[in-house]
């Protein structure tokens, strides 16, 4: 079984009602200075490989690479392994606020614009990232977020196998400030 959803909002209109929100498609904000990546493991092979699976369908459709961050791969991973560990697939916390938004805008990390992917699946190994990456590339909205020409930038996380087989996929893409 393979579960795709993906989210950008609006951030700067945070206080217009979750489902006036719903209608965004990115979001934005001002934001501080961002936390190191230092701060966080570096990607692992299979997250580069997920990375050169997003580049090459970018590369397809005439599009330039994103860039690996450091920071965002740090978020990505940290969504991927809460979402393994709780067995909750979402963009949203219990109080309706969006995860990734908050983790960003946590370590005030500098962006103009973002969204999130996220994935889940319990293919084998073997499979399991093919899957994911051709799910997201068949929604239209997640086809969107790869494919947008405003990002220049993606932090990828992977999480799994859980104890049911499943493997959480997380992209957070950015526009730099």
């Amino acid at each position: 079984m393979a579960l795709i959803t993906n989210v950008g909002y609006l951030l700067a209109l945070a206080r217009i009602p979750l489902a006036a929100l719903a209608v965004a498609a990115s979001l934005y904000a001002a934001l501080a200075p961002s936390a190191g990546a230092a701060a966080y493991p570096p990607m692992t092979a299979p997250e580069y490989q997920f990375l050169a699976e997003v580049n090459a369908d970018r590369a397809a459709n005439g599009l330039p690479q994103l860039a690996a961050n450091g920071v965002l791969s740090g978020l990505a991973r940290q969504r991927s392994q809460n979402m393994l560990s709780s067995g909750l697939f979402s963009h949203y916390d219990a109080a309706g606020n969006l995860i990734f938004a908050n983790l960003l805008n946590g370590i005030g990390f500098p962006y103009a614009f973002a969204g999130e992917n996220l994935a889940e699946n319990n293919y084998a190994w073997g499979q399991s990232m093919e899957v994911a990456n051709s799910e997201l590339m068949k929604s239209p909205t997640h086809r969107a977020n790869i494919l947008n020409t405003r990002f220049d930038q993606v932090g990828i996380g992977i999480a799994g196998p859980g104890a049911r087989g499943e493997f959480y996929y997380t992209q957070i893409f950015a526009q730099a400030r």
